[in-house]
């Protein structure tokens, strides 16, 4: 089982507690604060700037250096997109 839920907007830990969730491209904390946002495959903090970039199956942050893999994320956030849930990953829980 994995350690966290993705319905598609809401990222929930395995106990229910809500760590973050997506609001278009918008990503935000579980205080709704805005921590970052998707824009085409690069994945950018809350100012704009480039953090990470999900390219074939790869993760890899702002100098182009990989840090994980989707499949690595699947296997502790289980829910829909790839993006999305890498995303969630590098802004929420890494």
């Amino acid at each position: 089982m994995a350690a966290y839920t993705f319905d598609g907007k809401c990222l929930k830990s395995r106990f229910g507690n809500r760590i973050g969730e997506i609001e278009g491209k918008i990503i935000k904390d579980a205080h709704s604060n805005k921590v970052g946002e998707i824009v085409g495959h690069t994945i950018k903090d809350a100012h704009s700037n480039k953090i990470a970039e999900v390219k074939n199956g790869d993760i890899k942050d702002a100098q182009y250096n990989k840090i994980w893999t989707t499949d690595g994320v699947r296997q502790i956030i289980d829910g829909p997109g790839e993006l999305p849930s890498a995303a969630l990953w590098v802004l929420l829980l890494r």
